[in-house]
């Protein structure tokens, strides 16, 4: 599966996602630091090896966001794609 980014690629634009993502973390109670180690279990399925300063990171949009690293963050938060739109919605 190819990986492709999420926004666009303005660095001002870029990335909308990020404080609701981080939003969701805190609203779950996990550090950046918990979550890149679920992540991290989950690393067979999607291929992926993050930090918690590259979490930080995209949650403050300096780091564009990938969908296998959106799919990752939302699993690990045991979080569908649906219940992050709501999430989502409901902070707009």
């Amino acid at each position: 599966m190819a990986t492709k980014t999420v926004g666009t690629q303005n660095p001002h634009s870029r990335n909308s996602l990020g404080p609701c993502l981080r939003a969701l973390r805190k609203h779950e109670g996990l550090s950046a630091e918990e979550l890149a180690a679920r992540i991290e279990l989950q690393n067979e399925k999607y291929s992926i090896t993050i930090s918690a300063n590259h979490l930080h990171k995209v949650e403050r949009q300096q780091k564009p966001l990938s969908d296998n690293l959106l799919l990752a963050y939302l699993e690990a938060l045991g979080a569908s794609l649906q219940d992050f739109v709501n999430f989502y919605e409901e902070g707009q």
